[in-house]
């Protein structure tokens, strides 16, 4: 055992030289590309101040030229006490800096001890890759030999899409905080259980989430799992050692409160983690999940200033004031509206995690879904034709990934149900939060869960013995059974709940009662008109939003399908929230019926309906909603005549992958 632990230990420190090496040198190359820099690096400015000795403190954005530069990426380092003179005026940390203060501080110290210059940020980069990979490595040693661990890890240590992140700091700080601590709860589940391994390993996790969390916020998603684990999956009856227990979760926050409390503190003043969530249901996510789009949504374009209106408009309506943004009172707007999402739509929320666990366990295969084949410092010569070969090879495995999870996990349960159901949770827990705003860069480094799990059924096979697999292979069959049923049947219940819901609520949005609004037309070019409806904007609202219905009839219409643009009218630096609607113009005169909120800013404003000249005929009647009680959000939403008989949930897109089925 002496000997085997002796090796294990040589082998990590190995693997995190190698990662270590492979990293830094990875971000030196792609300091070379002189690629734009990311939004974080303009926020460093905390960093540049104390790195220089003047404390962690804002100096602006451009204290002086050169550090404007610099903090623009322009130039690669600058002289602290040239460009960031002793006596300049200093703020306190602004928003982003309070908010990842250590992240910010990790890179301060790194220029601090090395210089402040981009290229020495390599160093810090290259540090983070080693402690991921050292996770990698103890993540696959829990479950396999030492060969194929080393393999494993090797595997994503060269992984394209760890490499693509690696240089992007923001996004990539979390990595291996969330691996470590994915690795600590693994432990508490499959080793022995002792009083000194819990309480130890309780104080770690709290810390490391504690640490992380002023990195990147969402280390708050790994604090749920370890009360969950403490309490039900410990290798224990649940009945035994329930103090210890207690002790374990006190211990753990004890530590995560004292290790976060710069940040916690930071927090009272508000923050964009509601914000965030609501920027996630928008419909340009729904094409990367994988999920089809029914006859309404919440928005149509990722954009801050839409969130902005979403959450203003809701406490607006709600708490009959507008919150400032990204106060307290803005948070609780935010998740109040994220409550009535759930509300309503309970089965979409359910969809959407499944679909993001679909995706997550299928990344090796599907590269090219996120980005070129080849990480950007390395395109060119051996290394992109390397990288391409693989890529064309495994995505002829695309949806391989969910069969792999699902046979390793049938074959746990062999051996352990316990183990089983926790893999199982887990997966859905952490492969379904990126469903809150589904991009790589929140779950690239979940690319090991399918790693671990086809290495790990490799490994299985192999050493398959007939005598074991005949009296564990009925326990595995059956247990698998009922997960697949205990997977489904939620969903199927969600989704006869919310299309029973949606139908009574959208009767409601129908019914409300609504005032005709004027239309004035005003001719384009290319034969187009728009109609400006006649609404009276409060000089005093930052945000101001109506919520409107416009009816399209076929009785004066000779189309059978109608573009519709619903037209804003957008200055310089603000997102135009234009939209055409193409609606299937329903025969018979019954009318087709679009819901949808109209916002006014300073900067962009609904201007009108815009239709082919025409085609005035087809437009029956723009109404405001007035009675805002049968219509508590301000969806977008389409009602053809037979809106009843459509699906109102959304469903996995079977085109999506191979191997998988319509849901």
């Amino acid at each position: 055992m002496r000997n085997g632990l002796r090796g294990d230990r040589a082998v990590a420190f190995m693997v995190f030289v190698a990662a270590a090496i492979v990293g830094t040198a990875y971000c030196v190359a792609f300091e070379r590309t002189h690629s734009a820099p990311e939004p974080w690096t303009r926020e460093m400015g905390a960093a540049m101040a104390f790195a220089c000795g003047r404390g962690f403190a804002d100096p602006g954005y451009s204290p002086t030229p050169a550090a404007a530069a610099f903090l623009e990426k322009r130039i690669d380092r600058i002289s602290c006490d040239a460009d960031l003179p002793n006596g300049m005026p200093l703020r306190p940390p602004n928003f982003t800096q309070a908010l990842y203060r250590y992240m910010t501080l990790a890179v301060g110290i790194t220029w601090r001890t090395l210089g402040v210059s981009w290229k020495r940020l390599s160093v810090l980069m290259g540090m983070l890759y080693a402690l991921n990979g050292l996770a990698i490595y103890a993540l696959f040693r829990l479950a396999v030999p030492r060969f194929p661990a080393v393999v494993g890890a090797a595997m994503l240590i060269a992984s394209p899409l760890q490499l693509r992140y690696l240089p992007q700091l923001r996004d990539y700080a979390k990595a291996p905080f969330l691996l470590t601590l994915v690795l600590i709860l693994a432990v508490l589940v499959a080793r022995p259980f002792t009083r000194a391994r819990l309480l130890s390993l309780a104080v770690a996790y709290g810390a490391v989430v504690g640490v992380g969390f002023g990195f990147r916020n969402d280390l708050l998603i790994a604090l749920a799992p370890f009360v969950l684990t403490v309490a039900v999956f410990l290798p224990v009856p649940v009945s035994a050692h329930v103090g210890l227990r207690a002790a374990a979760l006190t211990v753990c926050l004890s530590a995560f409160a004292v290790c976060a409390w710069p940040i916690i503190a930071s927090y009272r003043g508000g923050s964009n983690t509601g914000h965030v969530a609501i920027l996630g249901l928008m419909t340009p996510f729904d094409a990367p999940l994988g999920v089809t789009r029914p006859i309404y949504d919440l928005g149509t374009t990722y954009d801050d200033g839409l969130a902005k209106k979403i959450v203003t408009s809701y406490g607006q309506q709600a708490h009959g004031r507008a919150p400032v943004t990204l106060s307290s009172d803005y948070d609780r707007a935010a998740l109040e509206y994220l409550t009535q999402v759930l509300r309503h739509w309970p089965a979409d929320v359910w969809i959407r995690a499944y679909a993001s666990v679909r995706r997550v366990l299928n990344l090796p295969f599907d590269v090219r879904r996120y980005m070129a084949a080849t990480p950007p410092a390395l395109a060119g010569g051996m290394f992109q034709r390397g990288y391409e070969a693989w890529a064309g090879i495994a995505g002829h495995f695309s949806g391989a990934g969910t069969l792999l999870a699902g046979a390793a996990v049938v074959a746990v349960a062999g051996w352990s149900v316990r183990v089983a159901v926790w893999l199982i949770l887990s997966l859905l827990y952490f492969g379904g939060y990126p469903a809150l705003q589904f991009d790589a860069r929140h779950f690239f480094f979940l690319e090991v869960i399918p790693w671990l799990a086809g290495i790990s059924l490799a490994v299985w096979l192999v050493r398959l013995r007939p005598t074991v697999v005949e009296w564990r292979s009925a326990r595995a069959i059956t247990f698998g059974a009922a997960a697949a049923v205990a997977l489904a049947l939620p969903l199927f219940i969600v989704r006869g709940y919310q299309q029973h819901h949606l139908t009574n609520l959208f009767a409601r949005y129908e019914q409300a009662r609504a005032e005709p609004l004027s239309l004035s037309p005003v001719s384009f070019h290319e034969g187009r008109v728009r109609l400006r409806p006649g609404i009276a904007i409060p000089d005093e609202a930052d945000v101001y939003a109506e919520y409107l219905v416009l009816d399209i009839s076929s009785r004066a219409c000779r189309r059978r399908e109608l573009p519709i643009t619903l037209r804003y009218v957008a200055q310089p630096g603000y997102t135009d929230l234009s939209r055409v609607v193409n609606v299937a113009v329903p025969p018979g005169g019954k009318p087709f019926r679009i819901f949808f909120p109209a916002y006014y800013t300073a900067g962009a404003y609904f201007d009108g309906i815009e239709i082919p000249d025409d085609d005035r005929g087809c437009v029956g009647q723009l109404s405001r909603i007035t009675d805002r009680v049968r219509t508590p959000l301000m969806l977008n939403l389409q009602l053809a005549p037979d809106w009843r008989e459509q699906h109102l949930y959304q469903t996995l897109d079977s085109g999506a992958s191979r191997f998988w089925f319509r849901g």
